[in-house]
């Protein structure tokens, strides 16, 4: 949250209860932020409520990544990250996980930066 600002609102109820997005407002909270941006969602039964809190958790959980494109993207983005004075731990990836990928998913032959392949977007 430092470095990217907010990325991702805080959804609350009309009576300012949190929803989804407890571990930002914990965060913003000891960064001594005193604002920070919401949604506020209304109509919602407290089963609904509820059901949102784990969807939005559960959401990120089952997300997956593809493992050989994730490998790529981490050895195309750490000497792009070093030239701004940062390092690869900013994506919240451990050494040791970037390290497996990279045993795993990465031809020793191909050299990474033969050919660089920029991920589609869509926006909807």
């Amino acid at each position: 949250m430092l470095r990217f600002s907010v990325t991702s609102p805080i959804i609350v109820d009309e009576g300012d209860n949190i929803i989804a997005g407890h571990g930002r407002f914990l965060a913003a909270k000891q960064l001594g932020w005193t604002t920070f941006p919401v949604i506020v969602i209304s109509g919602l039964t407290e089963a609904e409520q509820r059901a949102l809190a784990l969807a939005d958790n559960k959401i990120a959980a089952n997300v997956g990544w593809d493992a050989e494109l994730l490998a790529k993207e981490l050895g195309e983005l750490a000497p792009l990250l070093s030239e701004c004075n940062l390092g690869i731990s900013i994506t919240g990836f451990a050494a040791a996980e970037i390290d497996a990928l990279m045993v795993d998913n990465v031809d020793p032959e191909q050299d990474p930066w033969d050919q660089i392949v920029l991920p589609e977007y869509r926006v909807r």
